[in-house]
C-alpha cells in the first residue's frame, strides 16, 4: 500500500518530458493525466496518487516511462529534486502539488514558477 501523508510536490523532468514526486520514499510518475507507481519490477497506474493503484504491463506504459530503465527515471529525479531543495521557494522549475483524486493539479505553476489563482490568472 501507498500511504503518503501530505499530497507530493511533483516536479517536471525535462528527461524524459514527465513529472517525478519528490520527498516521498516512492517512484510515483505523473504524465498524460495519471499518475505511475513503480514497485518491486511492476508498474501501477491511478487516477489520483492517493486512489487504488491497478497493475499495468510494461508494454502498456505511456513512451515517456516505457523508454527508460527505473534507475535512469531515479537518476533524472535525484538530479532535479536537489535543484528543487536548494532553491525552495524560489524554484523556478515546472512543479505542482499532488492532488488526491483523479489526478487533477493543484496549485499548479508555469514555467516561471507563477502560481494560477482561483481565476485562472498567474498571480
Amino acid at each position: 500500500a501507498v500511504v503518503v501523508e501530505a499530497p507530493p510536490a511533483m516536479i517536471f523532468l525535462s528527461e524524459p518530458g514527465i513529472y517525478v514526486a519528490v520527498g516521498i520514499p516512492y517512484s510515483i510518475f505523473f504524465l498524460s493525466g495519471r499518475y505511475y507507481y513503480y514497485h518491486n519490477d511492476h508498474w501501477f497506474w491511478a487516477p489520483g496518487y492517493g486512489e487504488p493503484w491497478v497493475h499495468i504491463q510494461h508494454k502498456s506504459l505511456p513512451p515517456g516511462l516505457r523508454k527508460y530503465k527505473i534507475q535512469q527515471l531515479h537518476t533524472y529525479r535525484d538530479r532535479e529534486f536537489n535543484v528543487y531543495r536548494e532553491h525552495g521557494p524560489r524554484y523556478k522549475g515546472k512543479h505542482f502539488i499532488a492532488a488526491e483524486d483523479h489526478g487533477h493539479k493543484s496549485k499548479e505553476h508555469s514555467e516561471k514558477g507563477h502560481k494560477k489563482n482561483s481565476k485562472g490568472k498567474r498571480d
